[in-house]
């Protein structure tokens, strides 16, 4: 599959790759009406021109008129792409679509529950709608959890034209089946559309529409922390076992094991497919979190995310702040959503502490004085999720040895309601 192949229909591919790209300009729009304006007419028109590009390329195409029919008929039946075909009418003939910002704002806790949710002024930038918030609005938080809330502020586009959906997802679905058409159109001339020379952005293994969707939302919604007023953003970044690093011809798999020296008895526990997804790995990242603590002192969180069909990707991120765990979760959750993934599975270490008595307040675990250090493997499918723990024993000189694990089948947690969700959408 490394190899390339010459595109059979360059002209079309590349409107279809302009039109991908598009989306990018959107995202950074999307907080300025007019700048967001020129993107959006830019984009209905761009998708629109993708067919009467592809008709231009006919000639190479076997049988055109013939293969083209069915989709000309599906696409003058479909609501959403009639839609598209008088928006870009519109646009050329008579001017800009006409449209509406909505505007909410929530305060949600890092377990992604809703505390308060509001409609705003849709004419005010997203920074002063929080400020605003936060002067108008005084809300009794638990003063331990301050730290661990977050303002949400979202816009949403709406044309007069289609008030059913956000503007941005009405034109993701019209690329989907844009690009299926033209994709189809590679295989009638004999050329795989995902090693044609001209394929950018649609990838092996990931739904492309997700994905420009969470790219879009990233200037769509801003998060900022409650109580200090900084903005948020995700630090990760993900990788497989099996790719080279940047500027190495060495993959992440050879670099960790030439690092840590794995054991052979312990690698002999990997593997990468199969069934019962994650728990049949369980036992390899166990060991292998008992083996890279017994070298650094410490586990650094990753997540796993498992295909029964290729390799895991991993997630890394940092978490040096407790409001970065609500960064982790939703980003844990893009990715589930984004690759379809069977099972997640997540290595770190965790506090863990007594529950209140009645009458007093709720204290994180990170902040109670008797507080646990655990090294955490929590594995997770949509049937069911398991939690396995080696408690930390620091001594006084800064070394540290760990407990033997035990092992706890719970119902669903809460840091991964979001994957728990989106699990549930798939199943839909």
């Amino acid at each position: 599959m490394s190899s390339k192949s010459v595109c059979s229909l360059p002209q079309t591919h590349r409107r279809l790759n302009q039109a991908f790209s598009m989306f990018e300009e959107i995202g950074i729009q999307y907080q300025k009406p007019e700048e967001f304006t020129t993107a959006l007419n830019d984009l209905v028109q761009a998708l629109r021109n993708i067919t009467f590009i592809l008709q231009s390329e006919k000639s190479k195409i076997p049988d055109f008129d013939n293969w083209y029919a069915p989709y000309q008929a599906k696409m003058k039946t479909d609501k959403i792409l009639r839609w598209l075909v008088d928006a870009r009418n519109y646009v050329v003939k008579r001017g800009d679509l006409e449209k509406e910002s909505h505007l909410t704002l929530r305060i949600k806790n890092h377990l992604d529950q809703v505390l308060f949710a509001a409609v705003l002024n849709p004419y005010v930038s997203l920074e002063e709608a929080v400020v605003n918030f936060k002067k108008v609005v005084k809300l009794k938080l638990p003063k331990h959890y301050k730290d661990e809330t977050i303002i949400e502020a979202e816009r949403k586009w709406v044309v007069e034209s289609f008030p059913k959906a956000e503007i941005t997802d009405v034109l993701i679905y019209c690329l989907s089946i844009l690009t299926k058409i033209v994709y189809d159109a590679h295989v009638v001339c004999s050329v795989n559309p995902m090693v044609c020379d001209h394929n950018t952005f649609v990838k092996p293994g990931q739904d492309f529409m997700i994905t420009i969707r969470n790219d879009v939302k990233k200037g769509r919604i801003l998060k900022v922390h409650y109580s200090q007023n900084t903005i948020l953003t995700p630090k990760e970044r993900s990788v497989s076992l099996f790719d080279k690093i940047s500027g190495s011809d060495e993959t992440h798999y050879e670099r960790a094991k030439k690092r840590y020296g794995v054991p052979k008895e312990i690698m002999a526990l990997m593997n990468t497919g199969g069934k019962d997804l994650p728990f049949s790995q369980v036992r390899y990242h166990i060991e292998t979190a008992k083996h890279l603590f017994s070298i650094d002192g410490y586990v650094d969180p990753v997540a796993f995310l498992y295909f029964p069909d290729r390799h895991p990707e991993i997630i890394r991120i940092q978490m040096d702040k407790p409001e970065d765990r609500y960064l982790m979760a939703e980003r844990i959750a893009e990715k589930v959503e984004e690759t379809h993934c069977a099972a997640v599975l997540i290595v770190g270490e965790m506090w863990l502490g007594e529950l209140p008595k009645e009458g007093e307040d709720l204290v994180p675990p990170r902040l109670q004085k008797n507080k646990k250090e655990q090294v955490m493997i929590l594995a997770a499918s949509p049937e069911r999720t398991e939690m396995h723990f080696m408690g930390i024993n620091r001594k006084p000189d800064g070394t540290a040895t760990l407990d033997k694990e035990f092992k706890e089948s719970v119902g669903n947690i809460g840091f991964l309601t979001r994957v728990y969700k989106v699990w549930e959408y798939h199943k839909r």
